[in-house]
């Protein structure tokens, strides 16, 4: 009978030994704490966690007030009502600093109810939630960006064209409440010619990183402007999205159709007359010579250099230096207009008797 004990004393002894192991051995700290605030058992990896010099000193020390920052931090109604939880808090380490720590605890009680110790494992988690906290922190970085720009944004769905989010800028320039763009698609902006353009975008025919385009968006009031997109899609809430940024070019657009009309009228006037028009800027030496300006001197302007044409090589020599001076004096005198009659060389070598009259357009 004895030799049948040992052996169970020895499996016994070793399992015990394994368990030790496991536990000194572990990355994680373990501990065993009374109710009132005393280390009962730690490992080495604990004492290591919490910056003490060794198992012995961590067992002395008072948890309430040396190991947590706040002693109401130590208590745990969801502890104290299932006797087990995971939590995560900071604990204060030896020289004072913060560590966050994920607690896997349990309370043991005794036949009558009463608290025994509580047990646990420790595991260093300041890392994981200093990332978590920069993340949060890039998050409200780039909302307050995203809710703050000047110029409307918004994020729809690529797949339902269903608008995610929009910022203050939108809302106060469409005139739609936040709750009225979120019940909309985005194609619900755009004029039906341009509609397609936004399907072609959302079903990826527009490859680039980056899409840019013009389109005709109408607001709540009935108002259509111009606008110009840049969209690129991104990730948001696990789907894909579109994030879009809305540049209203009404403006440009209407001073580009007024300078377009500007330049007919000009053009439709210029046929209309026999004069020979033309514009000299000073600053880049660039000149202007409008098709009559061709025709007076008989040259036709695809068979010759117009960049490298020199007015004042075709002035008659006798007049040259008459026109050079009159001009210099215009500049130098004042004088907003002026007007000579001299001899320039045509095409064929003849000289024609031209009058030429000018506007000096000054800076401030």
């Amino acid at each position: 009978m004895v030799d049948n004990i040992k052996p169970t004393e020895q499996l016994l002894q070793e399992s015990e030994e394994r368990y030790k192991s496991l536990i000194n051995n572990s990355l994680d700290g373990v501990y065993k704490s009374t109710p009132d605030g005393r280390f009962l058992e730690v490992n080495p990896a604990m004492v290591r966690m919490l910056g003490y010099d060794s198992i012995e000193e961590l067992l002395a020390i008072d948890i309430k007030k040396e190991l947590y920052f706040e002693v109401a931090d130590r208590e745990s109604a969801i502890l104290r009502e299932k006797q087990e939880e995971m939590a995560e808090f900071q604990l204060r380490k030896k020289d004072g600093s913060p560590i966050w720590v994920e607690d896997h605890g349990r309370i043991v009680l005794d036949d009558f109810g009463n608290v025994i110790y509580h047990e646990g494992i420790l595991r260093d988690v300041t890392e994981r939630v200093a990332a978590a906290e920069a993340l949060q922190a890039s998050e409200e970085k780039y909302r307050y960006l995203f809710n703050h720009n000047p110029l409307p944004l918004w994020i729809y769905d690529k797949q339902t064209l269903k608008f995610l989010e929009v910022n203050e800028a939108a809302v106060r320039h469409y005139g739609y409440s936040r709750q009225e763009f979120l019940e909309k698609l985005v194609t619900d902006l755009i004029s039906e010619e341009d509609r397609a353009k936004v399907r072609n975008l959302a079903n990826g025919e527009a490859r680039d990183a980056v899409y840019q385009g013009s389109f005709q968006h109408m607001k709540k009031c009935g108002d259509l402007v111009h606008v110009e997109i840049t969209a690129n899609e991104i990730d948001y809430n696990n789907r894909k999205a579109n994030l879009g940024l809305s540049n209203d070019i009404t403006e440009i657009v209407k001073s580009r159709q007024a300078l377009l009309e500007s330049n007919e009228r000009f053009k439709y006037a210029s046929k209309a007359t026999s004069d020979g028009i033309w514009d000299w800027n000073l600053i880049t030496n660039k000149i202007f010579r409008e098709e009559n300006f061709w025709k007076i001197l008989g040259y036709q302007t695809e068979l010759i250099n117009t960049e490298e044409f020199s007015f004042k090589d075709h002035v008659h020599p006798d007049d040259h230096d008459l026109v050079t001076a009159r001009i210099l004096e215009s500049f130098e005198s004042g004088i907003d207009f002026w007007s000579e009659e001299f001899r320039v060389r045509k095409a064929d070598g003849t000289y024609a008797h031209v009058c030429d009259r000018g506007i000096v357009i000054r800076d401030s």
